[in-house]
């Protein structure tokens, strides 16, 4: 064969048939995929791991070899003839299960009745073995240290999947092997209690482990017996947290979900973290709105002063035929008397992109205006305002996933590690295998054990450093120049922008040497292929469109966008934040990102709804909204899934004009901190209970699927819009979800070739998808922008300084965002008992020098004071966090973080400043005391 040509496919025999295989692929592999079953134990087919083969339980025979080989990393080669069914390789195999099943708890006492040990132990015709068991004095004791898993190593093999599911899948290097021969075991960190390591509570270990030693304690009764096939049915649908989009398994018992596996989607890869596998008890918990709710006449003062277990005091139960003519009455009432700009809605990213579209409909149509917002608004809008603006879309233009054909990666103003922690997965991986991984932030995280820099700069000097960093590859020349003249414009402004921004110049101003700053450029600008993450903590600010302006065109002057391995991905946070956005639940934008102002997409939509012209005016934002309640020219609300009450900044501004209104529809599953102010409450349904489409932050369509029914009388979410649609006087006709989808369809062309009955059947699809059978292009942009003679853009930024600095009063940076165990507001999390007991207290994270200096121990509690507000919670040691800097989560109610931030907007974007506000902390026992 000539030098470098590649072998295409290998035939071998196999069982006395004629088969080929693959370069790479394995015996196991080519036997498996015809239907042929060999027994494998420390084997696990599925992505992400490697075969070992150190079980010996899929061993076969090789003519012309003295040994028998394990089947599961051996590969074929050019004529080899192998057999599966010799007595020989038969026997060994039963010899192996037999001597494995000897130390394992008999099979009705099993941690795991229905485990792949037993399993695969059955399909040899074996139940019982004849060798003696292992000393009872040297079987490991009960690990029970963890709320959420089991450790019962009684019924460990050895096999080291736990291993591999902890270190080379999810690389959280949390779990290793000690010990020697027969006494090998698995171990936490240095052999400490599971509860007590450094776990992060994936699950990885417990979907991996074959025999039931690792299992959820969920599924274990008192005596540690339990049973993995006790479930009366399975359904897949989507994790409802964040914008990773994990494919999962719910296995439900009696009406209620008893566990959750990952499974293979496009985006986890059968990967799940501590939310997605342990959070879904939250659709259970006694608080779920069953019944609708109208507020009782003498009720007291509207105020967040409703006990979610003693609603009665402030609520009495309705029909549904009362609640809904309450709900749009009081709405219609409004319009028809002020008109239809004095009612504004909120929808939610936690709900299907039918449920999205119906509700800016309902807006749209039902009252003839734009004002119809949702949380995007409070995450990404300067992201998505500064990628149409520049590059013309508003979606990534690659997936994460392209990360693997990368060979360095950028996560900025992002901590993957507790955001989105699959997806940081896929970054770990990036940089386990030698890619460059960069990370820079104001606050320290997990993810820079992994990095190759890791750039901890000064908050609120984002522009000033992406600047320094762009300002090296000009002055060295590193820029991408056929890229920038074929697929670019206004290079020179930018070009001649950035002759101020040299990395010696900037250093003091963001807190990075310049000759890390030169040493970051280079390794970006002489990438093959490079990609640029970033969360939050760039958008988040008055300057965040500027922040992503720089992101941008960092990346279009290396050339790093529309190839493999390359793009732009600001991580999306919302389950369905992109799919909201996408069917125009924003108040400038139609369906697909097409502007209000446009009369020819006015005219498309009207035509498909078959109504009258809207509105041509952008209409205003969520805190825009709220501002707006206060000057009385809006009088009523429809709330669907959000939770202003929390989430706004300033949230004590936000509760003012929610209790000012004179007629507030909330829907929800939960009582919310923003149901406290409702006239009406209609109670809706959980994601897990409904069948929809959510759309990922890799911009894959996924279905979801119902699971169990909605508790009580409680709807699913469409259904309420449409009822209220029709008592508004719109003739809506919709019988199930896939009628809105079709609909969609018409005014929407990033759906095309994305069918309903196609979603059904493999899951997931990818906008934009080609035809029919294509699974959708994980890279846009290839040959171009949809913009101008199809040019991307560069806009220089400038520095411009947060809106609240520092001062003698304020001498410190507040700076909020997630934990890993909670989410949002926590209306969800902290209703789940696991993460609850993880994360169960509203907590803060100060240096430890910060706090000497304070006089404060860690675990005590500090009052943090800002112009706006003040919150008492308990204090963190945490040497991530700069000692001029307090990091506050924001989904405990009793210590809201909202209560403190600033609502200046940026200009672009109109997000709010909640990354930097000008912060005093006090030890709470000194100031009692004064």
């Amino acid at each position: 064969m000539p030098d470098g040509q590649q072998i295409e496919s290998i035939t071998f025999t196999l069982d006395g048939r004629e088969v080929s295989a693959r370069p790479g692929e394995t015996i196991w592999e080519v036997a498996h995929g015809r239907g042929l079953v060999i027994p494998h134990l420390c084997h696990k087919p599925a992505p992400g791991y490697r075969p070992d083969g150190n079980c010996r339980a899929c061993m076969v025979e090789i003519e012309g070899e003295r040994v028998l080989a394990a089947s599961c990393i051996r590969e074929p080669a050019e004529g080899m003839v192998v057999r599966t069914d010799t007595d020989r390789a038969e026997s060994a195999r039963r010899t192996v299960m037999e001597l494995l099943l000897a130390d394992q708890p008999a099979r009705e006492a099993a941690h795991d009745r229905s485990s792949h040990l037993w399993e695969m132990a059955e399909a040899q015709g074996l139940g019982e073995s004849r060798y003696p068991a292992l000393e009872p004095g040297r079987v490991p004791l009960l690990d029970d240290s963890h709320v959420a898993m089991r450790v019962n190593l009684d019924a460990c093999i050895q096999c080291g999947l736990c291993v591999r599911a902890c270190r080379e899948v999810q690389v959280n290097d949390v779990i290793g092997m000690a010990g020697r021969g027969h006494d090998t075991f698995p171990v936490f960190d240095f052999d400490d209690p599971m509860g007590e390591s450094t776990c992060v509570a994936c699950g990885e270990c417990v979907q991996a482990c074959p025999t039931g030693a690792l299992m959820e304690a969920s599924e274990l009764d008192a005596a540690e017996h339990g049973d993995s096939a006790d479930f009366d049915h399975e359904t897949q649908s989507v994790c409802p947290f964040c914008g990773v989009g994990c494919q999962v398994s719910l296995k439900v018992k009696d009406g209620r979900v008893k566990s959750v596996d990952g499974i293979d989607g496009p985006a986890n890869e059968g990967r799940l973290c501590v939310k997605g596998r342990f959070g879904f008890d939250y659709i259970h918990h006694a608080h779920r709105l069953t019944r609708p709710l109208i507020r009782r006449d003498d009720a007291p003062e509207k105020g967040l002063n409703v006990d979610p277990e003693n609603w009665q005091t402030h609520f009495r139960e309705a029909s549904w035929e009362e609640a809904l003519d309450a709900a749009a009455g009081g709405l219609a009432r409004l319009r028809d008397r002020r008109g239809g700009a004095s009612v504004a809605g909120f929808g939610s990213a936690k709900c299907s992109n039918e449920e999205a579209y119906l509700f800016q409909k309902l807006i749209r149509q039902g009252f003839g205006h734009n004002n119809v917002d949702h949380c995007t608004r409070l995450c990404h809008a300067s992201s998505v305002a500064a990628l149409i603006e520049n590059v013309g879309s508003g979606a990534v233009t690659a997936t994460f996933n392209e990360i693997e054909n990368a060979d360095v990666a950028i996560v900025i103003g992002a901590n993957p590690t507790e955001n989105h922690p699959v997806a940081a997965t896929w970054f770990k991986q990036f940089a386990k295998r030698g890619g460059k991984l960069i990370v820079m932030d104001p606050r320290g995280q997990a993810l820079a054990r992994h990095a190759t820099h890791m750039l901890q700069f000064k908050p609120g000097t984002d522009v000033a450093l992406l600047n320094a960093i762009m300002a090296t590859i000009v002055e060295e020349e590193l820029f991408d120049r056929q890229y920038i003249a074929a697929f670019t414009e206004n290079w020179e402004a930018e070009k001649a922008h950035l002759a101020d921004f040299a990395p010696e110049k900037m250093a003091d101003h963001c807190g990075i040497p310049a000759e890390t700053l030169r040493e970051v450029a280079r390794a970006f600008a002489t990438a093959q292929a490079g990609m640029i993450f970033w969360g939050m903590g760039i958008s988040q600010h008055i300057h965040g469109t500027d922040n992503s302006r720089c992101l941008i065109s960092l990346a279009l002057m290396c050339g790093h966008v529309g190839r493999p391995g390359t793009g732009l991905h600001p991580l999306r946070g919302q389950n369905n934040v992109q799919g909201a956005s996408d069917a125009g639940l924003v108040p400038m934008f139609l369906p697909d990102y097409q502007s209000v102002a446009d009369d020819d997409m006015r005219a498309t939509f009207a035509g498909i709804w078959g109504s009258g012209d809207f509105s041509a005016q952008k209409g205003l934002t969520v805190t825009e909204i709220l501002d707006a309640v206060h000057s009385r020219d809006i009088r009523g609300m429809y709330i669907l899934g959000e939770n202003p009450a929390m989430s706004d900044p300033d949230v004590a501004h936000a509760r003012e004009a929610l209790a000012s209104l004179e007629h507030l529809v909330v829907q929800d599953i939960f009582l919310t901190e923003t149901a406290n102010y409702a006239d009406v409450i209609l109670p809706a349904s959980a994601f897990y209970e409904k069948a929809g489409t959510v759309t990922n932050t890799n911009r894959q369509v996924q279905m979801g699927r119902r699971a169990v029914a909605p508790p009580g009388d409680a709807r699913e979410d469409w259904a309420i819009t449409v009822d209220l649609a029709r008592r508004l006087g719109l003739d809506w006709r919709y019988d199930h979800p896939r009628d809105i989808f079709a609909e969609m369809k018409q005014g929407m062309a990033s759906l095309d070739n994305i069918t309903w009955e196609r979603l059904e059947a493999e899951g997931a699809v990818t906008y934009p998808s080609l035809s029919h059978d294509d699974p959708g292009q994980s890279i846009v942009f290839s040959a171009g922008f949809p913009r101008p003679e199809g040019r991307a853009r560069f806009t220089p930024a400038s520095v411009i300084p947060p809106d609240e600095l520092p001062d003698a009063e304020y001498p410190m940076v507040l700076t909020t965002g997630r934990q890993l165990e909670h989410w949002h507001t926590g209306s969800m999390t902290r209703r789940a008992r696991v993460l609850d007991a993880v994360e169960p207290e509203a907590n803060c994270s100060l240096h430890p020098s910060t706090l000497r200096r304070l006089g404060v121990e860690a675990g005590t509690p500090v009052r943090l004071i800002t112009r706006r507000g003040e919150i008492t919670l308990m204090a963190r040691a945490d040497r991530a966090v700069s000692p001029e800097m307090v990091f506050v989560p924001f989904a405990f109610v009793e210590a809201a973080a909202n209560l403190l931030t600033n609502p200046a907007l940026d200009p672009y974007g109109k997000i709010p400043e909640f990354k930097f506000a000008a912060v005093r902390v006090e030890p709470v026992a000194a100031t009692a005391a004064q």
